[in-house]
């Protein structure tokens, strides 16, 4: 209870004028004004966290970036990759890098080094599919390294378990494993990005259908299939080939989130669902979040503050 006041104390005195002005809007409005701007005005910059699992390359603009709501947390494996992304970064209260492999429990891994190195893998990759589709030379490994793995939920709990609202995998077939070591982060998530395979390109590694029904049994809904990609045997010929993967995204519906749920949550999965593209789902999820807040002047006179959050 002392929790929930303080936090909406801090949105009482820092973000007062923003919700009133919200909440006094029509809808064309509050359509023409970015949700995650109207969240960062509520809320304060980066007061969520974004784990960015497979690091490689950045970020790149994704859309789950969400900045400047969300701080983002990388984990590479390739020490050296996550060494340039670190010196690459213009903050580090934006974004950090960390090099540790992430796995089901703490253990030895084989990492194996393919071709090229953003399908290197914990899984041995399928050379008879690189033989058959010429696309997929690119997962012929070239060497192997032994490496310490560490579940998520580990290093969270050492963090002092920071506020983590989403997370994005893309580790070449190990997502469910990472998954399995997470179920703490993932009871506070509101949702992630997923690298899924319909047909396995690593030996052993679960495919979609496992990743789907782990997600939908934690309480998430699939809620969008982005870049999907497809290898033929002869490329650029006779059609484009097999479905192969797919980035799967998952979210609570906020529809179906318990009464009990923070407003906060809500503020914040509607800033995900329009970065994703879903205005409709966000901006109805926003008119949620603001009922529950309820009227501020009400709030306001419980903590003794008028609306500009000073003593009344």
């Amino acid at each position: 209870m002392q929790l929930t006041k303080n936090l909406l104390r801090r949105f009482l005195t820092r973000g007062i004028r923003a919700a009133q002005n919200i909440l006094d809007k029509t809808q064309p409005e509050i359509s023409a004004t970015p949700v995650k701007d109207m969240v960062a005005d509520i809320l304060g910059q980066y007061g969520t966290v974004v784990l960015n699992v497979g690091a490689r390359w950045g970020d790149n603009q994704a859309w789950w970036r969400l900045d400047p709501v969300a701080s983002v947390v990388g984990f590479e494996a390739d020490p050296q990759e996550c060494e340039r992304l670190n010196a690459s970064s213009t903050s580090l209260r934006r974004e950090r890098y960390l090099p540790y492999a992430l796995g089901a429990s703490r253990g030895e891994g084989t990492l194996y080094i393919t071709r090229e190195p953003a399908c290197s893998s914990l899984y041995a990759p399928d050379m008879a599919l690189a033989k058959r589709f010429p696309q997929l030379q690119v997962i012929e490994p070239v060497e192997t390294r032994s490496v310490s793995l560490i579940p998520l939920d580990e290093w969270w709990n050492h963090e002092d378990r920071p506020d983590v609202s989403f997370l994005k995998l893309d580790t070449q077939g190990s997502e469910l494993d990472i998954l399995r070591g997470s179920t703490q982060v993932l009871e506070q998530a509101l949702g992630c990005e997923i690298e899924v395979e319909f047909s396995p390109l690593y030996k052993g590694q679960p495919i979609f259908s496992e990743v789907d029904t782990f997600l939908r049994e934690k309480g998430f809904s699939l809620w969008a299939l982005r870049d999907t990609c497809s290898y033929s045997e002869r490329p650029g010929q006779e059609g484009p080939g097999r479905l192969y993967w797919a980035n799967a995204v998952y979210l609570r519906d906020y529809a179906h989130l318990p009464a009990a749920t923070a407003w906060k949550s809500r503020l914040l999965l509607a800033a995900f669902l329009e970065a994703l593209g879903d205005k409709a789902a966000a901006h109805s999820c926003l008119n949620t979040a603001l009922a529950q807040i309820g009227d501020v002047r009400e709030a306001a006179g419980f903590f003794g503050l008028n609306l500009q959050g000073q003593p009344a």
